[in-house]
């Protein structure tokens, strides 16, 4: 009906502020950079919406980044703002997720589909039970989680501790998830590089890229030439 169409246009118009917020925090993080002794740069998924407004805000603050793009028959090609020489795909999701979280230091989730929950609720278990090391997880936008996923009945029903909610924080600016993002990265006290992640998700119906998850990533590598991952199966190949 044209009001259900109008709806979801206007629903569709307030989800484009986190576009906005991803391409500030893509600069901001590009900005602070340049501060610090252990370098942060953008990667992100390589593909359209939120993805593409994190390699933008790099791009715009005259900064380099990268993109990790996934080959889908349909779908998912790399956006114009990545660094040309540090474009990479996946031919598979997993392999493409190993070599995000692998390196990570922290995770921003924007509100996000299937996608996004899965890259979401994989931190939180690998964490939850010790299987990966500890990093900050930051949910951006307290009203859509808390509405989408009732974490107090989690609890309640017994299916995760009380201590579990303090796995994870909501954010709700691209300055408040900078603070969050370098507060981890000087704890870690690493020497190497530092990237930022993200990962996009789709409305199904309209086919809308809508939103994101974002995970900053401190490589044991240097950038560049370097960060090349390749297997006999071909599993990431250079655009």
């Amino acid at each position: 009906t044209d009001s259900a169409t109008i709806r979801r246009a206007e629903q569709q118009v307030l989800m484009s502020r986190y576009y906005e917020e991803a391409r500030r925090f893509g600069a901001l993080v590009t900005r602070k950079s340049r501060e610090l002794e252990t370098p942060i740069y953008i990667v992100t998924g390589g593909g359209p919406g939120v993805m593409e407004a994190g390699n933008r805000g790099a791009y715009e603050t005259g900064g380099k980044s990268i993109g990790l793009n996934i080959v889908l028959p349909h779908e998912q090609h790399p956006n114009a703002y990545i660094t040309p020489e540090l474009c990479f795909r996946f031919h598979y999701f997993a392999m493409r997720k190993f070599h995000f979280l692998m390196r990570s230091v922290a995770l921003v989730a924007f509100p996000g589909g299937y996608g996004t929950l899965d890259e979401l609720f994989e931190v939180l278990c690998l964490i939850q039970t010790g299987k990966c090391r500890p990093r900050p997880i930051l949910m951006f936008g307290r009203e859509f989680w808390t509405k989408l996923i009732n974490f107090d009945h989690l609890v309640d029903t017994g299916m995760i501790s009380p201590e579990d909610l303090d796995l994870f924080r909501f954010v709700e600016t691209a300055d408040e998830a900078l603070r969050e993002v370098i507060s981890a990265v000087l704890r870690t006290g690493k020497k190497g590089k530092v990237a930022i992640s993200m990962e996009v998700s789709r409305n199904g119906e309209n086919g809308l890229e809508i939103s994101c998850s974002v995970s900053a990533t401190a490589p044991r590598l240097s950038f560049g030439k370097s960060f090349y991952f390749s297997n006999e199966q071909g599993d990431l190949t250079r655009d």
